[in-house]
């Protein structure tokens, strides 16, 4: 019995893998939720119980850092993604991504060069043929957009106004082939991972019509993404010392008498040290005695 079921369940999982591809029956789900249902509930399938972790192992357990989680695409107001914007986008198959590149047929595509467009996500190997990367990217301020009849034309023509909607109103997906070249400010060569999320790019290559996906021949790197700043420490102010009232003394001996008794003079080592009450005067009788 065992086997038949391990091996029943081993068909179910290998078809329910193939029905990812195609339409299924509603009805046909519902009747195989209900037979694994009524296993579940006469034995034959055993369900785990949920594992329970004392609070001193959750203590242990480190929290995902914020950084191995890419932030959403942040896109404009009225601009559709031409992907989900979850983090399962990174898992799409290479079936779900095709329909938002250009085909291979050229001739219904048009060359077409759009400046300062701001990358949102960056899909790196996404499975397919001849394409390193997928860059994903809306238009920023002051984007542009401009026609050519053909790669060797110099003269371009301003973009006719379905394309501009487009632009507006949908996020473009840019193909990264072997052949797409790849360039720095300076128009020096770039690579792959000199592009990060926030990057602004200008464009050019074949714009297919029908999903107004990308094949790049040129992607020229305009603007970086502007770093965030640390995190700045409170300034720390140090103690200052007290300040003390004692006047800082040169060593001078100076001569001084006790106006009580004026024959009572004394020659002190500093003029701190001249006692209370005492008056200083240029010399001292030879008869007075030292300190």
């Amino acid at each position: 019995m065992k086997k038949i079921l391990f091996i029943s369940i081993f068909f179910l999982v290998a078809w329910f893998a193939y029905a990812q591809t195609i339409q299924v029956d509603e009805n046909t789900i519902r009747q195989i939720i209900d037979i694994l249902q009524k296993l579940v509930k006469e034995g034959q399938i055993q369900i785990p119980a949920p594992v329970k972790v004392s609070p001193e192992v959750e203590k242990k357990i480190e929290p995902v850092p914020a950084s191995v989680i890419p932030a959403p695409a942040q896109l404009p107001a009225g601009v559709k993604p031409a992907l989900p914007e979850s983090i399962e986008a990174i898992l799409i198959p290479p079936e779900n991504i095709k329909p938002v590149l250009p085909d291979e047929d050229r001739e219904d595509d048009v060359i077409i060069q759009i400046n300062n467009l701001r990358i949102t996500r960056i899909l790196l190997n996404p499975g397919i043929e001849n394409v390193k990367a997928i860059f994903f990217a809306v238009r920023d301020t002051g984007w542009k957009c401009m026609l050519f009849e053909s790669e060797e034309s110099e003269k371009s023509l301003p973009c006719i106004l379905d394309l501009r909607k487009s632009i507006l109103q949908k996020e473009l997906a840019i193909q990264i082939t072997d052949d797409t070249i790849l360039l720095q400010r300076n128009r020096r060569k770039a690579k792959l991972e000199d592009f990060n999320i926030g990057d602004k790019i200008n464009v050019y290559g074949f714009m297919d019509e029908d999903n107004n996906g990308i094949d790049a021949l040129i992607v020229r790197k305009i603007v970086s993404a502007p770093k965030p700043l640390p995190s700045r420490l409170p300034i720390q102010h140090k103690h200052k010392l007290p300040s003390t009232s004692t006047p800082i003394c040169i060593q001078v001996i100076t001569p001084a008498y006790n106006p009580q008794n004026p024959l009572e003079c004394k020659e002190f080592p500093t003029p701190c040290d001249v006692s209370p009450g005492w008056i200083k005067t240029e010399k001292c009788p030879a008869t007075s005695t030292s300190p």
